[in-house]
């Protein structure tokens, strides 16, 4: 069994002080008005024209890797996504919605094996997870 491995204490910091900041954006009342909006847009009843700017294609150039701080890769994943959000909705201002709550994107690779029928580090991480529950 791989060993397991705890995540950086400085690494929790950073993701929690983002999310801290995330919160603040999702309970601003403009998201409840925006969510009203979309949902008459979608209805067919729009109140007025709906504005979503791509940022995907400009990421590396609105949220650098260099600006990132934390450690760990998989950190570091989840504080690009955070630190995109925030520069969102405070830079681009665009009537993109915040949700209360944690949401994230999968990510499709090849598969969690290797031709060597060994668990990739994925694959690692799936079984520490599994085998954590499975024991509690």
């Amino acid at each position: 069994m791989p060993p397991i491995i705890y995540p950086n204490q400085s690494d929790i910091r950073i993701l929690r002080e983002l999310f801290r900041r995330k919160k603040e954006i999702d309970q601003d009342p403009v998201m409840e008005e925006r969510r009203q909006l979309w949902s008459q847009h979608a209805s067919l009843h729009p109140q007025r024209p709906m504005i979503l700017a791509e940022t995907g294609g400009v990421l590396d150039e609105l949220v650098p890797p260099s600006c990132l701080r934390c450690q760990d890769e998989w950190a570091r994943a989840i504080e690009r996504r955070l630190r995109e959000l925030i520069f969102r909705c405070e830079q681009v201002n665009d009537d993109w919605v915040v949700e209360p709550r944690i949401t994230w994107q999968w990510e499709v690779t090849k598969d969690v094996y290797t031709l060597n029928n060994e668990p990739s580090r994925l694959g690692r991480w799936v079984q520490i997870v599994r085998e954590e529950i499975n024991n509690a």
